[in-house]
């Protein structure tokens, strides 16, 4: 593995001897299963934790980092924390037991602020409220935290006044779900600082204030609170699965209705492209039948030119006919004229003829 080769490097170059545990847990082999690294009470020289710290940022595999009891000394936690600011798979921190205080505490504060990824950070048994100055360092950072959801500030000497702090810094907080104040000296002001958080942060449903010296009637309301707000983020993620379930719904028919649109965006450019076709078509067709048509007017304009040609050749004809029956007729009756003429002086002639035939009879006698 890349980052076991690197870690060994690494300590090579510290003059260290990598411990074999910690390398057993990077190729996860631990004992207490892959994703967790966890260090040993015994404690290990600093080139190891530069080694760790130089390594951790590009690790995805590392979810859970347990420090707890290596009473580590500022320097070693500062340059762990340093490799921790920039990493982003590790979920879960364990610091029990390391006498935390100081600048220390507000190198935790600059994690906080820098790294939203660790959900859990346990700090009990140390100093953490030792000097308010350094604890509101923490504060700071923790109120503009957005992935923290569970704190361990158990038996840390926290006061009124560090409380009052982390109240402040809780307003701003909507991400913690579990405060863990165990075996502190909070008192009346510090339980009232807490009460008075709960009327406005609805995201806290667990406090734990054993061992603080807070009365049992500040107690009692702080549970109340809480379970109210236990009730209402219940209620909150109870919402939130239903949203879920009707988001997936609506994405299910947003994709059925996406996939049914394509579907029929293809039918109606199919369709498109088929009446297109047939647009084509008939265009031609149409064109040929109107160059046909162009061509049979052409034709019977030539031919109604034609008719009217007859026509008038006919009425012409019609009118010399009139004129030819007319001259007809007008030689018929100068026929008939002549023959009646003719018949008369014929009849005429012979009456004459005979008369003379009988005259030259009488003569002759």
């Amino acid at each position: 593995m890349k980052l076991v080769e690197e870690f060994k490097r690494l300590c090579a170059e510290g003059k260290s001897c990598p411990p074999q545990y910690i390398i057993d847990q990077l190729e996860g082999k631990g004992p207490h299963g892959p994703g967790v690294l966890s260090l040993s009470s015994g404690g290990c020289p600093l080139p190891i934790f530069r080694a760790l710290s130089s390594i951790l940022p590009s690790s995805d595999s590392i979810f859970q980092l347990d420090l707890s009891d290596c009473l580590l000394t500022a320097e070693s936690l500062q340059v762990i924390i340093e490799g921790l600011a920039k990493n982003t798979s590790v979920k879960s921190v364990y610091l029990k037991g390391n006498n935390i205080s100081g600048n220390t505490v507000v190198l935790l504060g600059r994690l906080l602020r820098l790294n939203c990824s660790i959900t859990r950070l346990s700090l009990e048994w140390n100093c953490v409220g030792l000097d308010q100055d350094c604890f509101s360092g923490l504060c700071a950072g923790l109120a503009s935290n957005k992935g923290l959801q569970v704190m361990d500030l158990r038996n840390n000497q926290l006061t009124h006044q560090a409380v009052i702090a982390l109240s402040s810094a809780l307003r701003d907080n909507s991400n913690l779900k579990h405060l863990d104040l165990r075996w502190n000296n909070i008192g009346i002001i510090g339980g009232n600082s807490l009460l008075d958080l709960l009327k406005t942060n609805t995201t806290l449903s667990k406090i734990d204030l054993q061992g603080n010296h807070v009365p049992k009637e500040i107690i009692k309301a702080i549970e109340s609170s809480l379970l109210h707000n236990l009730e209402k983020n219940q209620m909150m993620t109870e919402m939130g699965v239903v949203r879920q379930d009707l988001q997936r719904t609506v994405e299910m028919v947003q994709e059925q209705s996406i996939s049914r649109t394509a579907l029929l965006v293809d039918q109606v450019e199919k369709q498109q492209s088929q009446y297109k076709r047939l647009s084509q078509d008939q265009s031609s067709r149409i064109g040929q039948l109107e160059e046909s048509l162009q061509k049979k007017c052409t034709t019977v304009a030539k031919l109604s030119a034609n008719l009217e040609m007859v026509q008038a050749a006919l009425r012409l004809a019609e009118g010399r006919v009139r004129e030819m029956g007319m001259t007809a007729r007008s030689r018929e009756s100068v026929m008939s004229s002549l023959r009646n003429e003719w018949a008369e002086q014929e009849k005429r002639m012979r009456n004459e003829h005979q008369e003379h035939a009988q005259g030259l009879l009488e003569e002759i006698e």
